[in-house]
């Protein structure tokens, strides 16, 4: 469960065939093999809500490749359905967490190798639910099941409590491609603790991070005539990291879509982000996690430049979203965006302002803001994205932000 200095005994033992209970959402469970890394892991009877991440990483030695196929059980492919999906690999934990449990990211930082474990149908892994050719996505409760029989994933439900439940028997393959004659990796790296938490948090819990409790200071006598100090304003920082995408896509990500920077055409500076592979929906968009620079009831300032790539596509509504959630697990996120038309003769200059929702805890659990709009297979350009409390504009800023 990370954190290992919590965890002395080191965590729940796993024999040949086990089977593993325990709390999902967070940061995820760590496998560790006394004869090292895994060369083959299957794993399934999958009971995971796709309302949760569960996330899964296990340590293999630097330059492993791999091989991550979902099965079907009793599955014939057709037009209709699948039976095996191939996952991809992406560049960063966010993507995997964020994902629709078929990407898988290999972090060269810490030789971990990351993967969302979610609960899948048992005869298909691709339905046409949602495109016009079989197609793996996040399934969930209300996912049909084959040919309309009920539904894709079993449950139990009493009392308004439903609980996810495993079918024999659709399962995981991760095959890892290491040098060792056994069933086990040889030089596998000690395991080295992931940064789970941004600069300036500490990890308070098995599924939250937040900023650390000052000690309590040593109290001085005060003078009965000692004014009192008003409190200091929060920072008027700009909130968006690498906004001009002059650092490459550091500290970006695609959601269903490939993004890359790109040099041919830019609004200031050097370079732009591309946006391409959008093949799922309007919502394949480039984002970026911002839990910790956020403020639940906060009105903010937003501007950012879209240009469309595609040359039939002369306007394309785009908007900035940006998504909250008061706690993991949360199935009713909240959106505030800021929408506008782009075409492809000419970049397009966006602003506005986006007020967030109050939270009950005071802060947020997650905070995404991303660009998204163009309609399925259009390709676009983002520039120069920024998100500033209103509250640090002038008042002239403030009126031609509305």
């Amino acid at each position: 469960l990370f954190d290992a200095s919590k965890d002395p005994s080191g965590g729940l033992p796993v024999t040949a065939n086990p089977e593993v209970a325990g709390p999902v959402g967070g940061f995820g469970w760590l496998l560790t093999l006394d004869g090292g890394a895994p060369k083959k892991v299957e794993i399934d009877f999958v009971e995971v809500d796709s309302t949760t991440p569960m996330m899964l990483a296990i340590t293999y030695p630097p330059g492993t490749s791999f091989s991550i196929v979902a099965n079907a059980d009793w599955c014939s492919a057709n037009s209709n359905y699948s039976c095996q999906e191939a996952f991809q690999s992406v560049n960063s934990i966010t993507e995997v967490r964020n994902s629709e449990g078929n990407r898988y990211f290999f972090d060269p930082s810490t030789n971990l190798l990351w993967v969302r474990i979610i609960q899948p149908p048992q005869t298909f892994t691709g339905d046409k639910t949602q495109s016009t050719s079989p197609e793996w996505h996040l399934f969930n409760y209300n996912t049909p099941g084959k040919w309309g029989n009920g539904f894709a994933l079993e449950r139990y439900t009493f009392n308004g409590i439903t609980l996810p439940k495993a079918t024999y028997r659709p399962w995981m393959e991760i095959v890892a491609n290491c040098s060792g004659g056994g069933a086990h990796c040889s030089n596998t790296p000690a395991y080295v603790e992931p940064v789970l938490c941004e600069s300036g948090l500490v990890q308070v819990a098995y599924d939250r991070c937040d900023i650390p409790t000052p000690p309590t200071p040593t109290a001085a006598p005060v003078p009965i005539s000692a004014p009192t100090l008003a409190p200091s304003p929060a920072p008027c920082s700009e909130k968006v990291v690498n906004g001009g995408f002059e650092s490459g896509s550091s500290d970006w990500w695609g959601n269903n879509a490939v993004i890359t920077s790109n040099a041919s055409t830019f609004v200031s500076g050097s370079s732009s982000v591309l946006v391409t592979g959008r093949n799922s929906g309007t919502w394949n968009f480039v984002g970026q996690t911002m839990t910790d620079r956020i403020l639940p009831g906060t009105a903010y300032a937003v501007s950012f430049w879209v240009k469309v790539r595609n040359p039939t596509k002369a306007n394309e509504s785009v908007g900035l979203t940006i998504s909250t959630k008061e706690y993991d697990g949360d199935t009713n996120p909240k959106y505030r965006a800021h929408w506008g038309v782009a075409n492809n003769d000419q970049w397009t200059y966006f602003s506005g302002q986006v007020s967030l929702p109050t939270s009950s805890t005071g802060v947020f659990f997650e905070v995404i803001a991303y660009v998204e709009g163009p309609a399925i297979g259009v390709d676009y350009w983002v520039d120069d994205v920024s998100i500033v409390p209103v509250s640090c504009k002038s008042g002239e800023e403030r009126e031609r932000a509305r």
